[in-house]
């Protein structure tokens, strides 16, 4: 039991030091830094003295509470060692698991400063985080490649955002990763929550705090807009086509099948809000959506065709930079499948190597050969309960 002398003193820290800390908030808000960094060290000093008063009670409420205030003070004033020993202390306490939660998020940031050697005001972390819901994810047991694709999958949704919103175009996405970094966060024990921290790694922050809130509101709604069927405003949000197909593509990979998993719950925090959506559309109704978009012809060769197929083989050849890949079925045909700028590299070449199932649109061109206009490739494994309008004699029947 915390003395009450001792009580007092900490309570009379917390208050003065909360006090320092929203003066340091303005002084960030008039862009004088150095001001922030004086004021935040000043704040950090103060709230670890009163959370080490209560270290011989962790019992108390405030313990937890207390070790999270002052650890998120010293991140911001880049003092990671304190940090990290601070929420360390805190999580002792057998307290609620949101502020469990809200200690090992601020365990993360701080170690992930640590790892980059970037101070606190070039930083900044902030989360999406997705849920799979269903059977196998309810037993917490899930196979491995429906997990682990699900999340590069997301994080690539993340980074692709990022690019949109930046205006870079779909061919220099990459440029993203020169100032960004989009991290999976490790998933709590017996949960399939996988979280995905986005970080600014520049030369200075940006002066808009709400940057971050823009890319997870971008992302969520964008990501509303295809669950419920309204392309024509997605379109009209994602202009850049290889963006809006590269946002198809990697949605439908991330999207329930409707057995195994039945919904994909995805919550970020927006201007200190959490908000939330839920993703429950199966990958094959988002294909059959996506199947009637007006494509324009790949050269002046083809003519792409109302017809659609389904074709099952290896995927013996992806390059990015190509728009075609080849496929070859197990009695020795060969297709090959037109991708659309925005699917390659991100949505395809993953599945190189793989026997996979892919449906499209046929392509009829000069010379006779079997192509396809890709609109859906997944594992052959993989079932499906859409239904091929034409049928070719020497396709593959489901396994």
């Amino acid at each position: 039991m915390t003395a009450q002398p001792c009580l007092k003193k900490s309570v009379r820290l917390h208050r003065e030091a909360a006090s320092l800390a929203n003066r340091a908030r303005i002084a960030q808000f008039d862009g004088d830094e150095a001001e922030y960094l004086n004021l935040t060290h000043q704040a950090f000093r103060k709230e670890s003295e009163s959370a080490h008063l209560l270290r011989d009670d962790p019992s108390h409420h405030m313990f937890a509470i207390l070790h999270r205030s002052a650890a998120t003070l010293a991140y911001r004033c880049g003092e990671y060692e304190s940090a990290e020993d601070l929420v360390l202390h805190g999580l002792t306490q057998g307290t609620g698991s949101r502020l469990r939660n809200k200690l090992y998020n601020l365990l993360d940031k701080v170690r992930l400063a640590q790892k980059y050697g970037t101070g606190a005001d070039e930083l900044e972390v902030e989360d999406l985080v997705m849920t799979l819901r269903g059977i196998e994810a309810n037993r917490t047991l899930i196979e491995p490649t429906s997990l682990t694709r699900r999340i590069s999958n997301f994080s690539t949704l993340v980074r692709n955002t990022i690019g949109s919103i930046n205006q870079y175009s779909f061919r220099e996405r990459g440029k993203v990763d020169r100032d960004y970094r989009v991290f999976a966060t490790v998933p709590s024990l017996g949960s399939y929550r996988i979280g995905m921290t986005m970080t600014h790694l520049g030369p200075k922050r940006f002066t808009d705090l709400s940057y971050f809130d823009g890319v997870r509101h971008r992302f969520l709604e964008n990501l509303r807009l295809l669950n419920s069927g309204d392309l024509e405003q997605l379109k009209n949000d994602i202009q850049d086509e290889g963006y809006f197909l590269n946002f198809v593509g990697l949605a439908k990979e991330l999207a329930p099948d409707g057995k195994v998993i039945t919904s994909v719950g995805i919550e970020a925090e927006i201007e200190g809000q959490r908000k939330s959506m839920l993703f429950d559309s199966t990958r094959d109704e988002l294909t059959e959506m996506v199947l009637p978009l007006d494509e324009q012809p790949v050269s002046d060769e083809y003519r792409i065709t109302d017809e659609t197929d389904i074709v099952v083989g290896v995927l013996q050849y992806a390059d990015a930079t190509k728009d075609e890949v080849k496929l070859l079925t197990d009695n020795g045909k060969w297709w090959k499948i037109v991708v659309p700028e925005g699917l390659a590299e991100d949505v395809v070449k993953p599945y190189f190597g793989d026997r996979v199932r892919v449906q499209g649109r046929h392509i009829i061109k000069a010379r006779k050969a079997r192509r396809l206009y890709l609109r859906d490739i997944r594992s052959a494994d993989e079932s499906t309960n859409i239904v091929p309008q034409l049928q070719v004699p020497d396709r593959l029947l489901e396994a």
